[in-house]
């Protein structure tokens, strides 16, 4: 805990003993008050009656006359005067402490109920410096220390003879073939790439990649795209200082150019990509290639693939591809070519048998085929027809167990193919009839999504490139040189890179924070303990730098596609360590065990599998202050939250300029537009995996919110919230539907957690056409998240307590409050299922409670959570 809260702490507590003292005072002064003022008038009394019995008896009581016009009378009645006037005072004064202590007995009363309250803050204020000592411990440990990049790049050792391997039969190897010493994990993963006077779409798309720097001799790689007669040596910047430093050099080449004639071929042409668009060149020497003809042996040197590809249509190329439902596809299996139609006469018979159809034919036409043959003996056309074939919605079946694939180190071709050797074809038609429609269905979702992201187009094929060498040297991608070696990317000279940052704009001038404070309501507090009110504490960023090149490359190139080309602040499923790891020092960093017990222990601490973390809370507004500034309130010592972000939506008004403060910082962004795709931007500000994104009009208690952050601990790779929908088909079309339900397949977003990694799919990755459709119809944003994580997961979401709604009764306006909402909502998830080709979500009857709820415990036991 900082030393600020301990003194602010600290200081609340002082204020309290502070008014005990004070009520003691003024019980103590009144009743001084009332004691003196009695001794007072007692003495006068006596005083003024014993004098006046001695004048009477010195002038005689038989002379009423004199004595009632004496001088002396008249100053016994000026002195009872006197005293009358002083009763007064002395009963206002009276009454005044009287007041006083009404006013004392009743502050004495409000500090009594703060007691309770008080020794609570006291408790969190030893559970924090408890916290603290444990965070101490973990800095100091000598098993926790936290790895950096230096200052200056390093570059690998000066290559030594003594450490390189020959080639294993003529096979080239990465460690003597290429020069990784000039490849530098500190200097990031550059390349320059050389004018072209041809309009070839593969040379376009490299030009906007974000790895790409504008000038030669700050470049890590060049490449080239040479074609027909262009001599390479004929660039404008050929001829760079840096040039025999570069970590990597690409070429097009094609005809007759021969790679030796390449400046920097150096003999033997180390570190060189080129890709191949035909050309009677053979000898590559140790330059990787990528050419179109098959290939049957594997090598990091040596790929194929279609490089025909056509240009990337942002909004539109997703026409381009086939649906996968419905399924109605008239032949079994295509052949579209000529050499194997002799063969082929047996396998037609046999599926004739059993009423099956084939099309074998120059002409096939396999949009109307379940599967299509593809046999290598094409040559040049093996690419071209297996990639006809994954546009065509139909699942290859590679007539080769031997032959190479495009990436096939890194792609998984068994998801979406079927390979099975030129020797089976006799029994082919029964093995293709042997696989149940779930698996064909999945197989032609994974040849889509393949195609999409790796294949289909010419952005798509030259990220693929790109990221498939950058990953055979195991270099991390632009987002760690942008995140944690800018320092060094400007001492060296490297500009940025073309990629959006995902910066918020500052609301307020510079600064993210409002510069006045809003005037405090009275502090209210929850009815339950939730956890400890800790200090900001940020997720550790890049942990997988590495690791993503070995035990999670299976996953990220076959799975979570979207993150392929982009290394990832924070990977979306990573494994637990054994449960047995908190017990031990040397794995027990972050660890917060539950002690044995029940709920009273439960909320002291997070527990679960993994280490200790904090969610960040992402609130779109836009003109609803006073609802606003209530929401805010509302999270006033929330357990675990690391910070808010507000997303100031209104770009035509500037925000006012005092808010609350809370525990934590409130730091509002200034949008660019209007859109309600704000909320899902992966703003730099954001510094934990757990995001939980609200409205502005959500009035969700504390409880309710420490439960859900729980189960997303449990549930990383999901949505978790509160307000569940799903879609229905009546008649003909399918629709949105919010009724009340035994199976949901959405959870909406206006309050639900999300992992990091989900926000930076939804703004780089998925199809723009739908962000496009959520601005036009400014709708829609939740159910497109919906899709996008289901898409990617193949999971449903998740949902928590008992809510089904989660209405606002002070706002004023609301766009779900347009007649014409769910009419949208309708035809979004009509339009979203066209973008992606089928409806990605799935239906869930799973809804998540805390253990013990509803759950008879003893009374000296405690439940986990009161009322969810």
């Amino acid at each position: 805990m900082s030393t600020k809260a301990l003194v602010d702490s600290d200081g609340s507590f002082g204020a309290f003993c502070g008014a005990l003292r004070r009520r003691n005072c003024l019980m103590s002064l009144g009743a001084v008050i009332l004691t003196l003022f009695i001794f007072v008038t007692l003495l006068l009394f006596f005083s003024i009656e014993s004098s006046t019995e001695r004048r009477f008896a010195f002038h005689g009581l038989g002379e009423e006359d004199s004595f009632c016009h004496h001088p002396l009378w008249g100053d016994a009645r000026q002195r009872v005067d006197e005293l009358k006037r002083i009763r007064d005072s002395v009963r206002q004064e009276l009454s005044e402490a009287a007041d006083k202590l009404a006013e004392a007995n009743l502050e004495l009363e409000a500090v009594t109920r703060e007691i309770p309250n008080k020794k609570l803050e006291l408790q969190n204020i030893e559970r924090q410096i408890e916290e603290a000592r444990r965070v101490q411990k973990e800095i100091d440990d000598r098993h926790n220390v936290r790895v950096f990049l230096p200052s200056e790049p390093l570059w690998p050792l000066e290559r030594n003879q003594s450490l390189q391997k020959s080639s294993i039969e003529g096979e080239l190897l990465l460690d003597s073939a290429f020069d990784f010493g000039r490849c530098s994990i500190t200097t990031g993963f550059r390349f320059y790439l050389y004018d072209s006077h041809s309009e070839n779409a593969l040379h376009k798309e490299l030009s906007s990649h974000p790895n790409r720097v504008p000038e030669a001799n700050k470049a890590c790689i060049l490449v080239a795209l040479v074609e027909g007669a262009d001599s390479p040596m004929n660039l404008e910047h050929w001829n760079v200082p840096e040039a025999n430093k570069a970590c990597l050099l690409v070429a097009l080449v094609e005809g007759a150019d021969s790679p030796t004639n390449l400046e920097h071929w150096n003999g033997e042409g180390q570190n060189h990509l080129l890709i191949d668009l035909g050309t009677s060149h053979a000898d590559w020497q140790k330059a990787m290639v990528i050419g179109s003809s098959p290939l049957w042996h594997r090598s990091a040197f040596r790929d194929s693939a279609f490089l025909g590809v056509p240009e990337f249509d942002e909004v539109e190329d997703w026409k381009r591809y086939q649906p996968l439902l419905p399924h109605r596809r008239k032949n079994l299996l295509a052949y579209k070519g000529s050499s194997l139609l002799q063969t082929l006469e047996g396998l037609r018979k046999s599926a004739e048998n059993s009423v099956d159809t084939v099309d074998f034919s120059p002409e096939a036409n396999l949009n109307n085929s379940v599967f299509s043959l593809v046999h290598p003996a094409e040559d040049s056309q093996f690419h071209r027809l297996l990639y006809d074939s994954l546009l065509a919605g139909s699942v290859p079946v590679v007539l080769d167990s031997e032959v190479k694939l495009p990436f096939d180190d890194l792609l998984d071709w068994n998801l979406f193919s079927v390979r099975v050797s030129k020797w089976r074809l006799p029994e082919l038609h029964y093995v293709l009839r042997s696989i149940p429609l779930a698996d064909i269905l999945e197989m032609r979702r994974m040849g889509r999504v393949f195609l999409e992201e790796y294949l289909g187009n010419a952005r798509a094929l030259s990220r693929t490139i790109i990221s498939a060498t950058r990953s055979r040297i195991g270099i991390p991608s632009d987002a760690l040189s942008r995140t944690i070696i800018s320092a060094v990317r400007s001492r060296i000279g490297i500009p940025s890179d073309g990629r959006p940052v995902d910066l918020g704009r500052p609301m307020f001038n510079e600064s993210f924070l409002a510069p006045q404070i809003a005037q405090e309501k009275k502090p209210t507090f929850e009815e339950e303990e939730l956890g400890p009110v800790e200090a900001p504490s940020d997720s550790q960023k890049f942990l997988h730098n590495f690791t993503s090149f070995s035990m999670y490359s299976y996953k990220l190139w076959n799975q979570y596609t979207h993150f392929v080309h982009h290394t990832q602040p924070y990977l979306l499923d990573t494994p637990v360590m054994p449960s047995e790891s908190e017990f031990y020092p040397e794995t027990n960093a972050g660890m917060r065990p539950i002690k044995p017990g029940s709920g009273e222990e439960f909320v002291k601490a997070v527990g679960g599998n993994r280490p200790k973390e904090q969610f960040t809370i992402v609130m779109l507004t836009y003109n609803r202050d006073a609802v606003l500034s209530a929401s805010l309130e509302r999270l006033r010592n929330l357990s675990y939250l690391n910070k808010v972000i507000v997303v100031w939506n209104n770009v035509d008004r500037e925000a006012p300029r005092a808010w609350p403060r809370i525990h934590v910082p409130i730091e509002f962004v200034r949008a660019e537009t209007n859109s309600l795709n704000n909320r899902f931007i992966p703003y730099e500000q954001i510094h934990t995996e757990a995001v939980l994104s609200m409205d502005d009009d959500i009035d969700l208690k504390q409880h309710e919110i420490i439960l859900a952050f729980r189960v997303w601990r449990e549930r990383r790779d999901q949505i978790v919230g509160f307000p569940a929908r799903h879609h229905a088909r009546f008649g003909d079309s399918m629709f949105y539907n919010s009724n009340h339900t035994c199976q949901y397949s959405m959870i909406l977003t206006g309050a639900a957690f999300i992992h990091h990694s989900f926000l930076g799919a939804y703004t780089h990755h998925m199809p723009a056409a739908i962000r496009a459709k959520v601005d036009e119809l400014k709708n829609c944003e939740d159910i497109a998240m919906n899709f996008l994580a289901s898409h990617i997961t193949r999971k449903p979401p998740v949902k928590t307590t008992s809510k089904w709604t989660l209405r606002c009764p002070t706002c004023t306006e609301s766009l779900s409050n347009d007649e014409s909402h769910f009419l949208e909502r309708h035809d979004c998830i009509r339009f979203f299922t066209d973008v992606y080709g089928y409806n990605p979500l799935l239906f869930t009857q799973f809804r998540a409670d805390s253990v013990l709820f509803k759950t008879r415990v003893p009374q000296n036991c405690q439940k986990c959570f009161k009322y969810v």
